[in-house]
């Protein structure tokens, strides 16, 4: 099951995903999984698919999925409070969906200190290209 989706300021390794993936759930590095297609997920305990972009300013999407076992464990955990722990962790900002509003071009952009912005997305270019540009 999806937990949640997270936007980097930076590209990723996908060792840095496993690494991180791991020490946020408690569980081993080969349980994560680190995949660009769906259809290659498995039942591990957690799995993070990336969709990279061309461009934009957050050129990498990771969706967070969890199995049943780990999710009704760490889902209670505050997204925010995850997102916040990885922008740390990765030592880069992170952007979530802002979920206080019903605006999907507004965001929460997260800095690796913890501090939160809310931000918008220019929804032309979004709606356009698919590509995240923030705009204030």
């Amino acid at each position: 099951m999806i937990w949640f989706d997270l936007m980097p300021e930076r590209r990723l390794a996908d060792d840095e995903i496993h690494r991180a993936l791991a020490d946020m759930i408690g569980c081993a590095y080969h349980e994560v999984g680190v995949i660009n297609d769906i259809a290659d997920l498995r039942d591990l305990p957690a799995t993070c698919l990336v969709v990279r972009q061309s461009c934009g300013d957050y050129g990498q999407q990771l969706s967070i999925y969890l199995n049943d076992s780990v999710g009704a464990q760490v889902r209670t955990a505050s997204i925010v409070d995850a997102a916040a722990y990885l922008a740390r962790i990765f030592g880069t900002d992170v952007l979530i969906s802002d979920d206080k509003t019903a605006n999907p071009y507004r965001m929460l952009r997260i800095s690796g200190d913890g501090r939160q912005e809310n931000v918008a997305v220019d929804s032309q270019v979004f709606d356009e290209q698919g590509v995240i540009r923030i705009i204030g």
